[in-house]
């Protein structure tokens, strides 16, 4: 019985520690400006076949006087009803943009079920999904190291959570939180195969999924595979 609630104690402790992160990095995330590379996220995503980004041409457009029609706006930065799950599209501009098309395509399919509706909260949602996967995988690593431990696992998330570069990631329109899971992911399955005495043959499809969604989410995930 002592046991059984240890176990329970540990599980209570680190769901509210995740839920307290998760709920910190939400209010992070609705309380920004989204720009910069953020909104060129949406540029991406959801432009129709238009190479002349309308955050570098505006100031071209003829007889400018310093407004844009919302319709211009509109049409750059959000789904249209006729271009709807267009994941053409989304390639057609990550091979001028040369970044994987991944979490593009993540932001594009959220994006059409709000046709003509902008919201930071179509990528944000991405990156507080991708965050919890880091913090379960937190916790298998943890148990791998130190079977039983599960707990042991709390610092690490308490202390990333503290980390700016870590809050930076998960409110950043960007792929950067989804390729930390990766990365994690990719840890986590090199502890599990070498824990596990074996070859690790049952383990070759999660490492070609892993490897396959990385390299589809970021270059950098080569190097850290390298590494």
């Amino acid at each position: 019985m002592t046991g059984l609630w240890k176990n329970n104690r540990e599980k209570i402790l680190l769901v509210l520690l995740i839920l307290l992160q998760l709920a910190g990095v939400t209010w992070l995330q609705t309380t920004i400006r989204n720009g910069g590379d953020g909104l060129f996220t949406f540029l991406l995503a959801n432009n129709p076949y238009e190479f002349n980004y309308v955050d570098y041409t505006w100031k071209y457009y003829p007889e400018n006087n310093g407004w844009i029609d919302s319709r211009i706006l509109t049409e750059q930065y959000t789904v249209m009803p006729y271009d709807r799950f267009d994941l053409a599209s989304v390639y057609w501009h990550q091979r001028i943009d040369n970044h994987p098309i991944l979490y593009y395509s993540l932001v594009h399919l959220i994006s059409s079920f709000f046709p003509e509706q902008y919201s930071q909260m179509f990528s944000m949602v991405i990156n507080t999904v991708f965050l919890l996967g880091i913090d379960l995988l937190i916790i298998g690593i943890l148990e791998i190291l130190y079977p039983g431990g599960r707990l042991y696992a709390a610092p690490s998330i308490l202390l990333l959570s503290l980390l700016y570069c870590y809050q930076r990631l998960g409110d950043l329109p960007r792929m950067y939180m989804m390729l930390a899971f990766f990365c994690a992911w990719y840890l986590y399955l090199h502890a599990k195969t070498i824990a596990s005495g074996e070859e690790g043959k049952r383990f070759l499809l999660p490492w070609f999924f892993c490897v396959l969604a990385g390299s589809l989410t970021h270059y950098y995930f080569y190097v850290f595979g390298f590494f």
